[in-house]
């Protein structure tokens, strides 16, 4: 956001794809310190466990966020999200972006090109791994140490 406000003084130019992109690198960042906080401890509180939830959210926006970015550089990568500037499509693509990662797929908004295929079938696989495997042990490990 701040390079973006910096960059702002220059309004004839379409600065979206660098938004876009600080913001990626922003999701990301906190991605990785969260991950380390989660599974990089030897006892798993509440915490932790909240902690893997947030990580969950924090992917799915940056799946929007990639969705977004794909739709400003191809315009024609989806079927269902019109070629809008992305705050305008913002909702939707969040809106594919979770149903994607919880692989429900309704199907209203599908990727048409390679590239957009690619990510789609990426965030259904890391949804339904993620899911499957860090919440599922971090609460097996948490009902192991209450019993103890």
């Amino acid at each position: 956001m701040a390079v973006s406000g910096a960059l702002s003084f220059f309004e004839e130019y379409d600065l979206s794809v660098v938004t876009l992109a600080a913001l990626l690198f922003f999701l990301i960042a906190q991605i990785i310190a969260a991950v380390k906080q989660v599974a990089l401890s030897d006892s798993v509180t509440r915490n932790h466990i909240v902690g893997s939830v947030c990580i969950y959210m924090l992917l799915g926006l940056s799946w929007t966020v990639c969705y977004l970015l794909i739709l400003e550089l191809l315009p024609n990568a989806f079927n269902g999200l019109d070629a809008l500037p992305w705050l305008n499509n913002l909702f939707n693509a969040m809106y594919f972006s979770f149903i994607t990662l919880t692989t429900v797929g309704y199907c209203d908004i599908s990727p048409t090109l390679p590239i957009a295929q690619f990510f789609v079938f990426m965030e259904s696989i890391v949804g339904s791994f993620y899911l499957a495997i860090l919440v599922a042990s971090l609460v097996s490990l948490r009902l192991t140490q209450a019993q103890r």
